[in-house]
């Protein structure tokens, strides 16, 4: 199954240096994102991205297994959902 991951509008961003610091919108949080969580922020970017080729993505700059990869994508983009920064849909089979 493929999902589009998209940023969500409202959400602010900057990157500094090798991580990236996100506030959510509902609760004005500040997140940081170590260096993994800034390379799947920025692999998603402000069009966003398909699941699939976000692990493609991965693949390539990380030396891991793709099951360990596709865990921590997903406990990522779960995370990110869950304090409103990022936005599911379009999944499809």
């Amino acid at each position: 199954m493929s999902c589009l991951v998209k940023r969500n509008p409202r959400t602010a961003s900057r990157q500094y240096e090798e991580n990236t610091l996100v506030i959510t919108p509902d609760d004005r949080q500040v997140h940081t994102l170590n260096a993994t969580g800034t390379f799947l922020w920025n692999a998603i970017g402000e069009q966003g991205a398909e699941k699939d080729a976000l692990l493609r993505k991965m693949a390539e700059a990380f030396d891991a297994p793709e099951e360990t990869l596709r865990q921590d994508m997903d406990a990522f983009i779960s995370e990110l959902e869950g304090k409103g920064a990022l936005i599911q849909e379009s999944c499809r089979k």
